[in-house]
């Protein structure tokens, strides 16, 4: 499950940019999709301090139809610095727990020892896939929503992957569980409703 999760990750990833290569000039990178896909960030709503997952698709749609700058990047939480402070300091222990395994002393069991391999196999594959991730996301980024035509909104709302992490009353007592919720990724092949479509209606 570990693999495949990090494999749609990956997709997910290299489809913003492939998405936002226009609109940025080509300095939205494979970082800048990973760190939108961890929900690293959110957008306001409401005047109580609610607030909504921005996702890759969202960004991408934002961009493309000219209603925020990637001029601005660095005040969405997206300067490559910024990100690169967390990503993994820890990937030589997937290393160093092989060599353990090669060198140490040997399992008694043989079922015990495949498994240790294959999980070993499975840390290698998932490490490829995300190598370039930033290791977590203690704090994400917050940022207000442009203005938006009706239609426009209604648009960017359809583009959400999901509203499990919404918060939209932070006084309500938030349930831990949402911690075990796999994250919905983008990996549809679908790329009409992100590219440049600006809405000229007048509300």
């Amino acid at each position: 499950m570990v693999c495949l999760e990090s494999l749609q990750e990956l997709i997910q990833a290299r489809k913003a940019v492939r998405r936002c290569a226009k609109a940025t000039n080509g300095e939205f990178t494979i970082l800048h999709g990973f760190f939108l896909g961890m929900m690293g960030v959110r957008y306001r709503v409401g005047s109580e301090g609610g607030y909504r997952t921005l996702w890759p698709g969202q960004s991408a749609w934002l961009l493309n139809n000219g209603l925020v700058s990637w001029d601005d990047h660095k005040s969405w939480g997206l300067y490559k610095e910024d990100i690169r402070e967390k990503t993994k300091p820890t990937a030589c222990l997937v290393v160093h727990h092989a060599v353990d395994c090669a060198h140490g002393t040997r399992p008694p069991l043989a079922p015990f020892e495949t498994m240790t391999l294959a999980y070993v196999l499975n840390a290698f594959v998932t490490y490829d896939c995300w190598w370039a991730k930033p290791k977590d996301i203690a704090t994400a980024s917050f940022v207000d929503q442009p203005d938006m035509t009706a239609r426009q909104r209604e648009t960017f709302d359809g583009l959400s992957m999901g509203a499990t992490y919404d918060v939209l009353d932070p006084s309500q007592k938030q349930d831990m569980s949402v911690a075990w919720y796999f994250v919905a990724r983008d990996c549809q092949d679908d790329e009409v409703l992100v590219m440049a479509r600006l809405d000229h209606d007048v509300e």
